[in-house]
């Protein structure tokens, strides 16, 4: 299927030439480093290296994020419901993918939703 080629040709052609790698990169540090401090410790970047000649030191843009035993479908599930998007790896841990389309209210949303389902307890 082309459909999805195209996106993702028009997907790099606006990142390179519109937004530009060395600016994305630095945004996606900065947006790292302000998540790791507003949700707290356990956060670790999935890319953890960009490659074996230039380290990344856990500054990726795809975090994993531990919560409750069990309880990351229903998280997932309940952040959804308040427009936050965020994927489930396992029953125990959470996937918050960081971009250059990310913005700081973003963030505080995501730790203010957290900080809610945490407090409201799981969901059945």
């Amino acid at each position: 299927n082309t459909i999805p080629l195209v996106g993702i040709v028009h997907s790099l052609k606006f990142l390179l030439e519109r937004v530009g790698v060395d600016r994305a990169e630095v945004h996606s540090k900065y947006l790292n480093r302000i998540t790791r401090s507003a949700i707290g410790p356990g956060i670790e970047a999935l890319n953890a290296t960009a490659s074996d000649t230039q380290p990344m030191r856990g500054s990726g843009h795809l975090l994993v994020a531990p919560v409750a035993p069990g309880t990351a479908p229903s998280i997932t599930s309940q952040l959804a419901q308040h427009n936050v998007d965020v994927r489930y790896l396992d029953d125990d841990h959470i996937r918050i993918s960081l971009g250059f389309w990310t913005t700081t209210d973003d963030i505080d949303a995501l730790a203010s939703q957290l900080i809610n389902v945490a407090s409201a307890g799981p969901t059945t």
